[in-house]
């Protein structure tokens, strides 16, 4: 066995005989880009799944794979690692964008009310300094 307290690039050159220290560099994957914990059947199950429920979070997604016994519960897969897969094939984008539903209307006077508080200025009242508060309170009844 090598003797390498010195220094890592003596002991690569004394192992190789070279010069330079390509053998630490990383080599590529071969699985770049694919989960390694998934199959391919199971990759095309799910990607099927992702399409027939359009609308579903993640969650909701999973939760069904694994009702429907797509993910074995011996398969310990990260939810990452799905969401990668399915936004690698697009199947993460909104269709249509949801309906804006923030409107505070009311259709008669008393239904809702707005408020706000603030803090006021400090004013002196009897030699005293005080401090104040704002506060509005509005009837919102607008007309549709």
């Amino acid at each position: 066995m090598t003797n390498c307290t010195n220094s890592t690039a003596r002991c690569v050159r004394k192992k190789k005989g070279g010069r330079r220290i390509e053998s630490l560099y990383p080599d590529a994957r071969c699985d770049r880009g694919r989960p390694r914990v998934l199959d391919e059947e199971t990759i095309l199950s799910l990607v099927e799944l992702r399409k027939q429920l359009k609308g579903a979070s993640l969650p909701v997604v999973l939760r069904e794979a694994k009702l429907r016994k797509i993910l074995h519960p011996g398969i310990k897969v990260h939810p990452a690692t799905i969401y990668r897969l399915f936004k690698q094939r697009g199947l993460m984008k909104r269709e249509n964008t949801p309906v804006d539903r923030r409107r505070f209307e009311a259709e008669l006077p008393n239904d809702i009310w707005q408020s706000d508080g603030m803090h006021g200025p400090r004013i002196f009242i009897d030699g005293k300094e005080r401090k104040t508060y704002l506060f509005a309170f509005i009837d919102d009844n607008r007309p549709g």
